[in-house]
């Protein structure tokens, strides 16, 4: 009779455990979805005594539309250094996230502060830092996420956020309970853009003892600094690279500085090369003088699409005399000699698009333009402001080109 009795009430507890399980899913059936979320994710939590993913939310990145160029210089120059948006947020658990989104969709991600250290010269046997940007969460500096269309960014972000979530279960008291419960992880996916620096001054081969390198002549033109290391850049995406070096030179008798990049395809072959001139004074024939606390810079923007093109630049970009770019036929306006094909093709093909800035220097101007090519983009900073703009238009049949003004850039 005990024994029986015994079972009754077994049974009993069993059928009152399934009615309370069936109850339960008829109110949970009438809520609306988001609280059906909200009631499981706090069953999951109690369960795994708070240390199991639970079906955590999705990580949503503020990535806001660009609106379309302001005008038509800012158009062209978007074709060669896209304009991005920069957004940034910070998790609950206090994961720094930076999102630079261009017009095209295309993104880039990066996690943690901003990098303060200079990326590394590989070929001198550095090598990648690590940083640590949330407890148990360690990324590679000078490195970050391209994101195509924009799509992938939330996997990098939910795999750092479990590498977190699995750190500060290993440390719990209650993690082998925790460990029931909790899910295997992902493994935070490789950085697929990647800095890195080196020496343009670099010999490959040695030199001959007593024998000097020729000082390059600066009148007219701009040339590389051997005293400032280049920056390269890597996308194993797409696999190309760009190489951005600084650049010096004068012009009209003044000093300018900049920069030069020139991109590469998978392939090895040239796609563009842009240059970047700076100076506290007007740059193209034509334009307007300068005002006291102003600085301008010309961006000289070379497409390179043909093979005969691309022969024509391998040979400027390694000219033993080190490379150059001379001035007067694209800021001078002057008709390029018929006997000097590289200034008949620059004038045929190269762009130069002049932005001149209130409020700055040369020295100010120079750091942030160069910056914008080596990561190839550029953002308009608050604060900054735009005085005038113009452009000076390619002549793929050789004929004269001339100064056009774009009032519409102009930024109050």
């Amino acid at each position: 009779m005990e024994r029986n009795s015994r079972r009754r009430n077994v049974t009993d507890r069993i059928l009152v455990l399934v009615l309370v399980v069936v109850a339960a899913s008829g109110v949970m059936s009438v809520l609306p979805a988001t609280a059906q979320v909200a009631v499981g994710r706090l069953a999951c939590r109690v369960g795994s005594l708070g240390l199991g993913a639970c079906g955590a939310d999705p990580i949503a990145l503020t990535e806001p539309d660009l609106a379309p160029p302001r005008c038509a210089a800012l158009a062209i120059l978007d074709e060669a250094l896209p304009e991005v948006r920069v957004s940034e947020t910070t998790t609950a658990t206090g994961l720094r996230l930076q999102t630079r989104t261009a017009r095209s969709g295309d993104s880039v991600l990066h996690l943690g502060p901003d990098q303060t250290e200079e990326p590394p010269l590989l070929l001198a046997g550095q090598r990648r830092g690590r940083q640590e940007v949330l407890p148990g969460v360690v990324v590679t500096t000078s490195a970050d996420w391209f994101l195509p269309g924009g799509q992938g960014g939330d996997v990098v972000v939910a795999a750092a956020l479990e590498q977190h979530r699995q750190w500060l279960q290993r440390r719990s008291s209650l993690a082998p309970l925790g460990a029931v419960f909790g899910s295997s992880g992902r493994e935070l996916p490789a950085p697929t853009l990647l800095r890195s620096r080196v020496w343009p001054a670099v010999a490959p081969l040695p030199t001959t003892p007593g024998v000097r390198t020729p000082v390059p002549d600066t009148t007219a033109r701009v040339v590389l600094r051997p005293d400032q290391p280049a920056h390269l850049v890597t996308n194993t995406v797409d696999r190309d690279t760009v190489l951005t070096v600084g650049v010096t030179g004068s012009w009209a008798g003044q000093p300018v500085t900049g920069a030069a990049s020139w991109r590469r395809a998978a392939s090895g072959e040239v796609e563009r090369v842009t240059v970047a001139v700076v100076a506290a004074r007007a740059l193209v024939k034509g334009e307007p003088a300068v005002s006291a606390g102003s600085a301008e810079v010309a961006y000289v923007t070379i497409p390179v699409s043909s093979p005969v093109e691309r022969r024509l630049v391998e040979s400027w970009l390694s000219r033993p005399t080190g490379f150059a770019l001379p001035l007067p036929e694209l800021l001078g306006l002057r008709q390029a000699d018929v006997r000097d094909q590289l200034a008949g093709f620059l004038t045929r093909a190269a762009t130069v698009t002049v932005l001149r800035y209130a409020d700055t220097d040369r020295a100010e101007l120079t750091r942030r333009v160069t910056e914008e090519l080596i990561s190839t983009e550029r953002v308009e900073r608050p604060g900054t402001r735009v005085t005038a703009a113009f452009t000076v238009a390619p002549q793929p049949n050789g004929a004269a080109r001339s100064l056009t003004a774009d009032p519409a850039c102009a930024t109050s």
